[in-house]
């Protein structure tokens, strides 16, 4: 599973990250009208898979977008204060963090903040 810390002094913000073993860039944008996070997907090629996914807390975030070319796997927003619903732009980074676990590994998996102390954090 991978962690990423999002950098939420910016507005915009992208990672380069390998995605079920193929190479992906995700962008990340604060909407201050609405104070929510977005995140697209950009493939290996350049192509965008998936725009403007809304960073919602205990959801998997790209569920029924796999048959449009996004990696098989699991975002979901891991929160230390069990959130529900659209996530701020204060608490990602302070109570929040998007965590991705790849299709092979999803089984047995529950999301939960442990991971975001025992697993990597990509920056």
């Amino acid at each position: 599973m991978i962690v990423y810390a999002i950098q939420t002094n910016e507005s915009l913000f992208e990672t380069t990250t390998t995605l079920d073993g193929v190479g992906h860039v995700l962008r990340f944008k604060r909407i201050a009208r609405s104070d929510r996070w977005v995140m697209d997907i950009i493939n290996a090629d350049g192509v965008l898979v998936a725009a403007g996914l809304r960073l919602v807390h205990r959801i998997d975030l790209t569920e029924g977008y796999v048959s449009r070319g996004v990696p098989g796997g699991a975002f979901r927003v891991i929160s230390i204060t069990q959130e529900e619903g659209p996530v701020t732009t204060d608490a990602l980074g302070s109570t929040a963090s998007l965590a991705y676990a790849d299709l092979n590994d999803l089984e047995g998996i529950e999301f939960t903040t442990q991971f975001v102390a025992q697993e990597g954090v990509v920056t």
